[in-house]
């Protein structure tokens, strides 16, 4: 089993209100402290948001045979940013 932890990614269309008030609520802050994290990319060490096909592109690695050898690992898929 492997797992994947996108971090800060480009803007898309699933960011809509409803969706960023919960994940605020989860987080205990605001809509404005949430949307200011999302411009933080200088966080990051890459200096850019990731792309969604980055991401892709790896479970779609992950998926494949040669990845087979691969288990019990979790892969932060974040520029190089690991927390904070």
């Amino acid at each position: 089993m492997v797992g994947v932890t996108p971090g800060i990614l480009e803007a898309t269309g699933l960011r809509t209100l409803s969706y960023e008030t919960a994940l605020a609520y989860t987080r205990g802050i605001t809509i404005d402290q949430l949307r200011e994290g999302y411009s933080k990319t200088n966080t990051t060490p890459l200096g850019r948001p990731g792309k969604l096909t980055e991401v892709a592109n790896t479970v779609a690695f992950l998926l494949s045979d040669r990845a087979s050898y691969i288990h019990g690992v979790t892969l932060n898929i974040a520029g190089g940013k690991t927390r904070g």
